[in-house]
């Protein structure tokens, strides 16, 4: 590994990262992307790199406001599985959050589960994901219909699948009891990631999803 000069440009590799620092590197991103990226910028900073807009499949810019809002905001417009941000915090903070935002409906649910109940974080994954997954289809079903494509088929179905070769398929089946349930719901209401996930989950919904696993 090559250690970089502080005082002048630099590349730093360490496995598949790669930095690019100095004069010239945002010249030779588009160099380092591969086709089909959306560009999520501001127009004041795509002034600085017309060769990296142009190779853009999209171009998205960021408003001003918070992340979680504007993230949101985006979310429907945005599908692409390559995002490259261009400008400050908030466009590299928005791109951040947009490319979790797929998870956080079940990210949300599964990890809650693990914090209030004895079930582990990998078997919650399992038993939720066919029921968060058909939460995400009501949200998103462009993508969805994509997923289905890179599944073979019903990627809904396929999530049944893998949880009942994983072991239980209810919540009940490994001793979650129908109070924890709601405690469940009570707390992952308030998780300010289901804002990533517009529209948010309210407690009534993610009940309803946790009774289905149960």
């Amino acid at each position: 590994m090559t250690r970089p000069d502080p005082t002048g440009a630099f590349r730093w590799e360490d496995g598949e990262r790669l930095i690019l620092f100095g004069r010239g590197a945002l010249e030779s991103a588009p160099e380092l992307l591969d086709r089909g990226y959306t560009l999520l910028t501001t127009p004041r900073a795509e002034r600085a790199a017309p060769d990296l807009v142009d190779g853009a499949d999209a171009v998205h810019h960021v408003p001003s406001g918070t992340v979680d809002e504007v993230a949101a905001g985006l979310r429907p417009e945005v599908g692409a599985d390559l995002l490259v941000a261009l400008g400050g915090g908030r466009v590299i903070d928005t791109a951040k959050a947009l490319a979790a935002a797929g998870y956080g409906l079940h990210h949300v649910m599964s990890q809650t589960l693990a914090r209030l109940t004895s079930v582990r974080h990998a078997t919650a994954n399992a038993i939720m994901l066919p029921h968060t997954l058909r939460a995400l289809a009501r949200r998103f079903p462009q993508q969805m219909k994509e997923l289905d494509a890179a599944a073979g088929g019903d990627a809904i179905s396929a999530a049944a699948t893998l949880a009942r070769r994983a072991g239980p398929i209810r919540l009940r089946e490994v001793r979650v009891t129908a109070e924890q349930i709601g405690e469940c719901a009570d707390t992952a209401a308030g998780r300010d990631e289901l804002r990533l996930t517009p529209p948010a989950p309210d407690r009534e919904e993610l009940l309803a999803l946790y009774e289905a696993a149960w």
